[in-house]
C-alpha cells in the first residue's frame, strides 16, 4: 500500500494505523508544519490591465496591511478568459480566512485592483477563494521546514513501514518538498521501491 495523503491530513489523525506508525515517524510529523497559501480568482468580461494577455504578468504588491494580496498574477493565457489571480499566505491567510466569508475577501481584493489601477475597475464575472486549511482532504496547502525540524523530518515521513506501508507526495520528497514536481518524485521514488521501471518517464 502507497499513502499519498496530504501531510495535515496525516497530522490530523485522519487516518488510523494498526498497528500505530513507528515513533520516529510520528515525532517528524510532529515537528513538519503546513504552510497557508490562498487564493481569490476573479474573472472579468474585458482586460482593464495594461498588457493583459501578452505574457506572463505579475505585480507585487505592498500594502499598509501585512500580507495583503501581495502577489497577482495574470493567468488570461492559460484560463482562456481575462483573470487575475490575488495570492495571501502565511498568518495573514490564516487569521482573515477565518473571519471573512468569500464575499468580504472579494471585496478586499477588488480594493486592491483598484489601489493598483488608480481608480475604479468593473465587477468581476465570476470569483473563486480556495480555502485549503479547512479542507478536511489537504488541511493546508504545502509542506515546510518548521522551526525546530531537520530536514532528516522529510526522510523519516517517506520511509516505508516494514515491507507493505510506502509513503510519498510532496512533504516525502526532501530536495522538493512543497512543490508538485515534489509529489511526482515521491511517485517515482516509491514505483521504484516496488520494481517498476522508470527509466522511459520524461525527465527521469
Amino acid at each position: 500500500m502507497i499513502v499519498t495523503v496530504p501531510l495535515g491530513v496525516l497530522k490530523a489523525g485522519a487516518l488510523a494505523f494498526s498497528p500505530p506508525l513507528p515513533v520516529d515517524k510520528l515525532t517528524a510529523l510532529g515537528r513538519l508544519e503546513m504552510g497557508s497559501l490562498e487564493k481569490v480568482v476573479l474573472r472579468f468580461e474585458s482586460a482593464f490591465w495594461s498588457a493583459a494577455g501578452e505574457g506572463d504578468l505579475a505585480w507585487l504588491y505592498l500594502g499598509e496591511a501585512r500580507g495583503e494580496f501581495p502577489f497577482i498574477v495574470d493567468i488570461t493565457p492559460d484560463a482562456g478568459a481575462p483573470t487575475l489571480v490575488l495570492l495571501h499566505g502565511g498568518a495573514r491567510a490564516r487569521e482573515q480566512l477565518d473571519v471573512r466569508d468569500d464575499d468580504t475577501l472579494v471585496a478586499d481584493a477588488l480594493l486592491v485592483l483598484e489601489r493598483l489601477h488608480g481608480g475604479p475597475i468593473p465587477a468581476p464575472l465570476a470569483s473563486h477563494v480556495t480555502r485549503w486549511r479547512s479542507d478536511p482532504w489537504s488541511r493546508g496547502s504545502y509542506s515546510f521546514p518548521a522551526l525546530g525540524q531537520s530536514m532528516e523530518d522529510f526522510d523519516r515521513l517517506a520511509a516505508p513501514v516494514g515491507d507493505r506501508v510506502l509513503f510519498a507526495g510532496e512533504a516525502t520528497s526532501r530536495p522538493y518538498f512543497g512543490t508538485v514536481h515534489g509529489a511526482v518524485h515521491s511517485a517515482i521514488r516509491e514505483a521504484a521501491r516496488l520494481g517498476v521501471d522508470g527509466s522511459g518517464l520524461p525527465g527521469v
